[in-house]
């Protein structure tokens, strides 16, 4: 038989998908096939040529039947090069599933036939989330397969997102999920930071807001952002603060956390109110002027039905716009008050399963229930007592409604005419 030319695959070809090397493999079956039908088709030429020139039928025979080994030998070897072509098309195959971030399966899947690529990009400094599901919206829209998905959502990233990829241990994702797992985690941590900043960046103390209304804020705006840093915190405080005694202290000692720079904001607070109280109560010790009882001459004053409402100490904070209600049987907290007073005490409501009638017309569900000092009064008329307020998430004009709860606690008289409470 004539020389036959060997199949191979040369080894700098890339093999992308199983799709791909069964094809290969099919192809050069093919080609095993064709060699054999020529060898055949010869050796019969071969044979019905000596059949002619022979005399009998026995001699045919024997001529047909010594092309056998020869077709057996070719058969032999056809089968040896398809064995050893897959054998190093399987070895390729492992030896790139080994190396690579995605799992064998995903590798090995074959692409659909309506494949379509994406134009979505991802560099590592946008949303990771917002990507992700941007992908699996068109994923959806084209029937990808899982892995399909994975090796798609590959071709979408780009720069430091690539690097990070490509640094993956082999084999490490196994399906879409996975992947886009892996990818928020990486990536969602330096989007939030960079939220955070800008978020805290962004808080002003506006031009007639009290320091201590403005701290708050800015507290309340940080618990919001339970990932932000420390530094972040305390810097963004001081720079949004403004010029005033606090602002300079914070600049010329610097503090070194949040938490110390909120105590000493704290500290300039009250000193700054207990200033202005002092300046009023100077005010009215003065009493009236020549010009103002001028004015007041000939002014009727009239019978009144104004509300009873008080300054309280609650929690050792100054509570304004406390309304005395000799009418209501519960104490009453609205939740912003409680918001703004929790921001140092850090207490959890109670559960309260009694609804709340004729309260705003209806029926009103308590978000629960939290006990704390009142305090009224000052210096040697100071009384303190434990008051448990059921708080409201309503909307009112008031901080705290004072029920005949307290007010019977500090044994109090209550005089609307008057506009005064009495209590020993």
């Amino acid at each position: 038989a004539p020389p036959r030319a060997a199949v191979q695959v040369p080894d700098q070809q890339v093999i992308m998908t199983r799709q791909e090397m069964q094809q290969m493999v099919a192809e050069a079956a093919a080609q095993a096939v064709q060699q054999v039908t020529n060898s055949l088709s010869r050796a019969t030429a071969t044979s019905n040529t000596v059949a002619g020139s022979r005399q009998n039928a026995e001699e045919d025979e024997f001529s047909y039947g010594g092309g056998e080994p020869t077709h057996d030998r070719e058969m032999e070897r056809m089968a040896e090069q398809l064995r050893q072509l897959q054998a190093k098309v399987d070895g390729r195959a492992e030896r790139r599933a080994r190396g690579h971030p995605f799992s064998a399966d995903i590798l090995a899947a074959p692409l659909q036939n309506n494949y379509k690529d994406t134009n979505l990009v991802f560099d590592g400094t946008s949303d990771p989330s917002r990507h992700v599901r941007t992908f699996e919206n068109m994923a959806v829209l084209h029937g990808y397969t899982d892995p399909v998905s994975c090796r798609a959502f590959l071709s979408t990233l780009r720069g430091g997102a690539l690097d990070w990829f490509q640094q993956l241990p082999p084999g490490s994702i196994v399906d879409f999920e996975d992947f886009a797992e892996k990818l928020t985690n990486q990536y969602s941590s330096a989007v939030a930071q960079e939220k955070m900043y800008l978020t805290l960046m962004a808080i002003r103390q506006g031009e007639k807001e009290s320091p201590r209304k403005y701290v708050a804020r800015y507290n309340q705006a940080c618990l919001e952002i339970p990932s932000a840093v420390d530094e972040v915190k305390a810097g963004g405080l001081i720079r949004s603060l403004r010029a005033g005694p606090c602002r300079t202290s914070l600049a010329k000692t610097p503090a070194h956390t949040y938490d110390e720079v909120f105590r000493r904001c704290r500290k300039y607070i009250n000193l700054e109110e207990t200033e202005a109280e002092f300046a009023k109560l100077e005010e009215l010790g003065r009493g009236e002027s020549r010009k103002e009882k001028a004015d007041a001459a000939g002014v009727v004053v009239v019978p009144h039905n104004d509300a009873l409402v008080i300054t309280a100490e609650v929690a050792g904070f100054d509570v304004k716009r406390v309304f005395i209600d000799t009418g209501s049987s519960v104490d009453i907290m609205f939740y912003d008050c409680f918001v703004q007073i929790n921001l140092e005490l850090n207490v959890e409501l109670k559960p309260v399963a009694t609804a709340l009638y004729g309260f705003n017309g209806g029926e009103v569900m308590p978000m629960g229930e939290v006990t704390l000092s009142v305090a009224l009064g000052k210096g040697a008329t100071r009384k303190v007592r434990m008051v448990r307020f059921v708080v409201v998430g309503a909307e009112s004009s008031y901080n705290i409604i004072m029920g005949r709860t307290s007010l019977n606690a500090f044994q109090a008289v209550v005089s609307t005419y008057h506009m005064t409470i009495k209590y020993p």
